[in-house]
């Protein structure tokens, strides 16, 4: 015989947002066990209907229940959706890449774009990441006046462990209602295969204090391929913790020194996708002389970590300048960036 396991009604009214196409759901799924007490107790064969009505309500509670979950997105005060593999991967490994930096990041929400800025327990380094609205396949913002920005702050781990759980078909639906303290995050699956998974994540309260980054002209502004900036970098980053990156009119060289070994990799213009270099000289420099330049040391434990960009975009542009934080941008698209800045090492 089918056994019934009643639910805690508190816990399930905490999951369902009583409004009333919701309310209309679940009276239509008690209605179903109602129906089925009936059969049960009116008819002297019932048993033969058990696995009948077992296999009819739990197929009318699978469409509740997926109902329920396209309600309570409709519902919104922001939601946004990334349908293709491709852009799932990329967000996915930007919060990785967000998680090698800080615990917690607070997520701005504007009605243009998804706006992240947010530095390091070290306070040495700076992630900004900008996705247009246009790179979803879905974004809407809703409530909130031109001027103001919905902000959400979130544990970047825990963000990141739902987001791994995706299959190679899953997309992401994301949804928040100002009427809640949770993020709601789906993994819906794309195939027969695997299974649609709801995730409530919890917010965390952050002081949303933006810098405001100044525009600065760099003496160096170089774009190369960025699988060959991860490779560089990875492969100097075992000979040193600090690794110098020096620029002049040839090309710029990164260099790496521990007490056995030295290792120094020059990457000459004919090798990069631009090269730009300018030297403002003194008046009592010689102009005609070649061999400015400029040099500044940056941890190669960050320099890794903001290598892995390399996933995000196939180009990577660095600007230097001496003793000034160096900059690092992805474009992802052409509204959509990824912006990193690295304090230099001080002596």
């Amino acid at each position: 015989m089918l056994t019934f396991k009643l639910t805690n009604l508190d816990a399930m009214f905490n999951v369902i947002i009583m409004r009333p196409a919701n309310i209309l759901l679940l009276f239509i799924d008690w209605t179903l066990v109602s129906i089925y007490f009936i059969i049960c107790f009116q008819s002297p064969n019932a048993f033969i209907y058990d696995y009948y009505i077992h296999y009819i309500n739990m197929f009318y509670r699978k469409i509740i229940i997926n109902g329920i979950i396209s309600i309570h997105y409709s519902y919104f005060n922001m939601k946004f959706s990334i349908g293709t593999k491709e852009k799932c991967d990329v967000f996915a490994h930007i919060f990785q890449t967000i998680k090698s930096l800080t615990d917690i990041t607070n997520i701005c929400f504007s009605k243009e774009r998804m706006f992240i800025q947010t530095m390091d327990k070290m306070s040495i380094s700076i992630c900004e990441v900008s996705l247009d609205k246009d790179w979803f396949t879905e974004y809407v913002v809703d409530d909130c006046e031109e001027d103001e920005d919905i902000t959400i702050g979130i544990n970047v781990a825990i963000f990141c462990k739902i987001l791994n759980v995706r299959g190679d078909k899953s997309t992401i639906q994301c949804s928040f209602d100002s009427e809640e303290d949770r993020l709601q995050l789906n993994v819906l699956s794309g195939s027969n295969a695997e299974l649609d998974k709801v995730f409530g994540i919890p917010l965390v309260d952050i002081d949303p204090n933006y810098l405001d980054i100044p525009d600065t002209d760099y003496n160096a502004n170089v774009t190369l391929v960025s699988k060959n900036w991860k490779q560089t970098v990875d492969e100097i980053a075992q000979f040193g913790d600090i690794i110098t990156i020096t620029c002049n009119g040839e090309g710029f060289t990164l260099e790496a020194a521990n007490d056995d070994t030295t290792m120094k990799t020059l990457l000459p213009n004919e090798k990069l996708v631009s090269y730009e270099f300018s030297y403002e000289c003194d008046e009592d420099d010689d102009e005609d002389n070649a061999d400015f330049s400029i040099s500044s040391g940056y941890s190669s434990r960050y320099l890794t970590i903001i290598a892995q960009g390399s996933k995000w975009s196939s180009n990577v542009s660095v600007h230097i300048t001496e003793n000034m934080p160096i900059r690092i941008v992805y474009s992802i698209d052409e509204n959509s960036y990824v912006n990193m800045f690295l304090a230099p090492k001080m002596d």
